[in-house]
């Protein structure tokens, strides 16, 4: 685990000194098991490299090794981060084919990624892969990706925001708003409100 660190800049070297220490673990007859690859796929993750995160992967049924929802995660985190939202999208799949559930993680770091890719189709199919219990995270990743991809008025419905009955009077929104939304979700209201009014001033 403590090979992970260092991120995308030390990335080579996180992974010449992990596939080293399997190495070691193989020769003393020690076999990786799944918080093996784990980690290994955590320090892929960390260091943005997709390739290594698939090698990773592959690798485990070799060793009679199945994924967890840990190592589904990780592998729809390395993507996302990495832009790939189509390989992001087929790890969610399959990851739901096996019979893990995505948890809130997974699908808010996949929506992020739809949203720096501008992908909103993705984040709207990865937002219906939710459970029965709605999530207020995941909602409001998908609210911030509406907003930024240039959709605004859709992500305050989606926020339960009524436009139409705000003053905006002298003391702003945030007033209106703070009573019914908890502090993340005004956040993400609030700039979907300043996105929706920069627009219809620009087409003014």
């Amino acid at each position: 685990n403590a090979c992970c660190r260092g991120g995308k800049r030390g990335g080579k070297a996180a992974r010449g000194r992990m596939e080293k220490l399997t190495q070691d673990m193989l020769l003393r007859g020690i076999r990786p098991n799944t918080v093996t690859f784990n980690t290994m796929l955590k320090g892929a993750a960390q260091a943005e490299d997709v390739g290594w995160a698939e090698s990773v992967f592959e690798a485990m049924p070799s060793e009679g090794v199945r994924g967890d929802h840990i190592t589904y995660s990780t592998l729809v985190n390395a993507c996302a981060v990495s832009g790939d939202i189509a390989k992001a999208m087929g790890y969610l799949e399959e990851m739901i084919e096996v019979g893990i559930e995505p948890t809130e993680s997974t699908l808010t770091s996949l929506i992020r990624g739809c949203e720096w890719a501008g992908d909103v189709a993705s984040a709207r199919r990865a937002y219906e892969y939710q459970t029965d219990i709605m999530s207020t995270s995941v909602m409001i990743s998908m609210a911030d990706c509406l907003t930024a991809c240039g959709h605004a008025s859709q992500a305050l419905d989606l926020l339960g925001v009524n436009v139409g009955a705000l003053s905006g009077g002298s003391g702003g929104d945030g007033p209106a708003l703070r009573g019914r939304l908890d502090g993340r979700q005004l956040n993400s209201a609030l700039k979907a409100l300043r996105s929706a009014r920069d627009v219809s001033s620009s087409l003014k």
